[in-house]
């Protein structure tokens, strides 16, 4: 009773916002470029054309995999991978709540599952028709994205559902106290809780999980997986960014700013303008959390004095041996920061010098690159903690002490490679979380296949 009356509530405050706001809700949406083009999909008005199948075809009891965005779509590769091996004839559903986040699941995953679709907005009529059609037998949301009207709705349906590679912070979790009786509904419903570390267990319990249902698994995102030489290319990936022979011949040296946030391309270019004095030989790249800031990010290069081009112009220009001095190539287009830090000698994880929580580090660690990030890494608190500690990375503050640090590695080059051989000895030491992970979801099975 007290379950209905909450989701009475909820639904009903929806309601009178969408009543009350929904004349500013639309002019939202209509000038917005990624929610106009994901609206349709997640009412379950539009189903979504990722399949291996020509027809909306969605097969019997699937296992849903959920991701809310680009870090967490990433997060979930190597769990997909094990999840398939585990469950041969269970199909896979894969689902993520933002555009980017989707595109990089079809350029990732479609060989992978059966069905990649936008998650649904958390209204009644939205879950009923995505959650009908897909038919769980299994519900796994990776980290965030969670609605008490999703979550209702699969427990009425006894679908067991597991929140993984699960934290929560200080700050978190006094923001979910506040709606104590709202929080209680979505986390007590939980079938399974894989915690990241010990520090997360009580902040749980907190929040209405029982003590039974936590499972300690590690960090999911520890298992980034290699690429084989095959696959990046990367003699082929060098000729195609052009890099001018004069270049070649004395040794360029290339740092990447990836994932990078509005605010932060004018600190890096700052400290990039500064090391160019010193370090002429250099090629900044840098790779915006949203590739559509490309042409923003271009005009900043220019004010700043610095010849720049997108990668996809570069890798089309039709001279291929152009010596044109380029200071800036600038990532346009998504997929493709993992195969640039392959080639780095230095990568720097946007998102961390202004408030935006960081991003993953670990896929530059996977290739043994020197670290640097900025204060701010509190979405990735665990990790940063650990490189910090390994001597795998170097804090930031400003423009300053990240010029300290480029000029640093780039001139103490074996302690540039051990703090490479650090980060990559680290992520080796902490792999076995997807294992615990895929073990959790064989016990929330009920009847498995």
């Amino acid at each position: 009773m007290r379950t209905k009356f909450l989701l009475f509530i909820y639904n009903f405050l929806i309601l009178s916002g969408l009543i009350l706001g929904g004349w500013l809700l639309l002019p939202l949406i209509l000038t917005s470029s990624k929610r106009r083009q994901t609206f349709l999909y997640r009412l379950g008005i539009k189903p979504p054309s990722a399949s291996k199948h020509s027809q909306f075809f969605l097969p019997s009891k699937p296992i849903w995999v959920h991701a809310l965005s680009v870090g967490e779509v990433l997060a979930a590769f190597p769990l997909i991978q094990a999840l398939k091996a585990r469950f041969p004839e269970r199909p896979l559903i894969f689902s993520a709540s933002t555009q980017t986040g989707y595109e990089i699941a079809v350029s990732r995953l479609s060989q992978q599952v059966v069905r990649i679709v936008y998650f649904p907005y958390d209204l009644l009529f939205c879950v009923k028709k995505i959650g009908n059609q897909i038919d769980p037998a299994l519900m796994i949301i990776i980290e965030t994205d969670i609605w008490p009207n999703f979550m209702h709705f699969m427990q009425t349906r006894n679908v067991p559902v597991m929140l993984v590679n699960a934290r929560i912070s200080e700050k978190a979790l006094c923001t979910y106290l506040r709606f104590g009786f709202f929080t209680q509904l979505m986390f007590g419903a939980f079938t399974t809780v894989c915690i990241q570390s010990q520090a997360d267990f009580s902040r749980f319990i907190r929040l209405g999980v029982s003590r039974e249902r936590l499972e300690l698994c590690g960090n999911i995102k520890f298992e980034t997986q290699a690429i084989h030489s095959a696959d990046l290319q990367i003699d082929f990936f060098k000729r195609q960014l052009k890099i001018p022979a004069c270049f070649v011949k004395s040794g360029l040296k290339i740092i990447v700013a990836g994932s990078t946030h509005p605010g932060e391309e004018t600190i890096i270019l700052d400290a990039w303008r500064r090391l160019k004095l010193t370090e002429p030989d250099t090629l900044l790249v840098i790779a915006p959390r949203d590739p559509h800031r490309a042409a923003s990010v271009g005009r900043l290069c220019h004010d700043a004095g610095f010849l720049s081009m997108p990668l996809t112009q570069r890798q089309n220009d039709g001279d291929s041996d152009s010596d044109e001095i380029l200071d800036v190539l600038i990532v346009d287009t998504i997929g493709m920061l993992k195969k640039i830090y392959a080639i780095a000698h230095i990568a720097f994880i946007g998102g961390s010098l202004v408030k935006c929580g960081g991003h993953n580090p670990l896929e530059a660690a996977l290739f043994a690159k020197p670290i640097l990030f900025g204060p701010d890494m509190s979405d990735f608190a665990l990790i940063h903690h650990k490189l910090l500690k390994a001597q795998a990375a170097l804090q930031v503050h400003d423009a300053d002490s990240l010029y300290n640090a480029f000029r640093k590695l780039l001139t103490d080059e074996p302690y540039a490679r051990m703090m490479g051989q650090n980060g990559y000895q680290l992520l080796k030491e902490n792999r076995g979380a997807v294992a615990k992970t895929v073990n959790a979801a064989v016990r929330c099975l009920a009847d498995p296949i």
